[in-house]
């Protein structure tokens, strides 16, 4: 599906975004040689459908897994579509990421994408109108709105999945990127990535990024690697304000992201699955080529009640902020 695309630009930074997904399809950074390609994704315009590893994407309505792809809502239990084995993951087979949002440039580095989701979309109740807004400042930092309302209450948890090198297409694997986090607590999860419902606290886990250390200091000790929530709020409710959370730098270079949410957690993904995609410049991308921050409540909330809820009901107005922001 060939989508236009449209740059937002500043002297040191490019982006360039898609109606498809509303997706972040490239971050280049300016640098003393030229400019450098950061994020991971594909060369040609019809690679991004189906765009199995969710590069770039907005994911919605609800992000991450839900359990059976099925939770309770009031006196019923609301069943959706399934596309994770017996689970839903990211929205289901025909989520956010993969619909064609309506795009409205707001200048040269703004845009607004906006998509309507019917009742009973992947199974989820009530008509949604969804936002997303993108904004580039001078400080080269990207950030990230949504927006979204509803006529029937729904669960709604937004993310975005971009893809992280910053080493640019010439590195490997993202091991040697050094992570600092002030996420106190861990989400615990089962075999299938599934919340068991505990928060736990990452002091003398490999989990613990709060004395930044490399990726892969400790991933040998994660099955599989990194894919789980860090939490900074641990009862799941929003933050009252954007708050940095996490910063990866890479070694032997000035080069660094940034990253703040207002979110309860954001997900830590190491790349676990992208051996044998075809990535950029045709190159075939191994295990741990590129990692995500993503923001987000906590995943399957609508089948745990000890955790606040991200049932959004007519009347109210889902908000979530998020930034990238680079230093050069």
């Amino acid at each position: 599906m060939n989508v236009p695309s449209y740059l937002l630009e500043t002297p040191s930074l490019r982006v360039e975004v898609s109606a498809l997904g509303a997706t972040i399809r490239s971050i280049q950074l300016k640098t003393e040689t030229g400019w450098l390609e950061v994020t991971e994704g594909f060369d040609e315009a019809d690679e991004w459908t189906p765009n199995l590893p969710y590069f770039g994407v907005t994911v919605g309505r609800v992000a991450n897994r839900i359990a059976r792809a099925r939770f309770p809502l009031g006196d019923r239990v609301v069943e959706l579509e399934a596309n994770d084995g017996p689970n839903q993951l990211h929205g289901g087979p025909d989520g956010f990421s993969q619909r064609v949002w309506q795009a409205r440039q707001l200048g040269p580095q703004a845009i607004e994408f906006r998509l309507t989701s019917a009742d009973g979309d992947q199974g989820y109740p009530g008509n949604l109108v969804a936002l997303c807004r993108m904004t580039l400042s001078a400080e080269n930092a990207l950030l990230t709105e949504y927006e979204a309302t509803t006529d029937q209450p729904t669960p709604v948890n937004f993310t975005n999945h971009t893809y992280f090198n910053l080493g640019g297409p010439s590195q490997a694997q993202v091991l040697d990127h050094v992570v600092w986090s002030s996420a106190s607590h861990v989400l615990e999860t089962n075999s299938e990535h599934l919340p068991r419902g505990t928060v736990l606290p990452v002091s003398g886990t490999p989990f613990d990024f709060r004395n930044a250390k490399a990726l892969g200091l400790d991933i040998a000790q994660v099955a599989g690697g990194y894919d789980h929530c860090l939490v900074v709020e641990p009862h799941n409710n929003p933050l009252p304000e954007l708050r940095e959370v996490a910063k990866v730098s890479l070694p032997g270079t000035t080069r660094a992201l940034r990253f703040s949410t207002d979110q309860s957690g954001f997900q830590l993904y190491s790349g676990n699955y992208l051996a044998g995609i075809r990535g950029r410049l045709g190159r075939t991308l191994v295990k741990h080529a590129a990692f995500c921050l993503e923001s987000q409540r906590f995943p399957d909330s609508p089948n745990h009640p000890e955790w606040a809820s991200i049932a959004l009901q007519p009347g109210q107005t889902y908000r979530h902020k998020f930034v990238y922001a680079f230093d050069l």
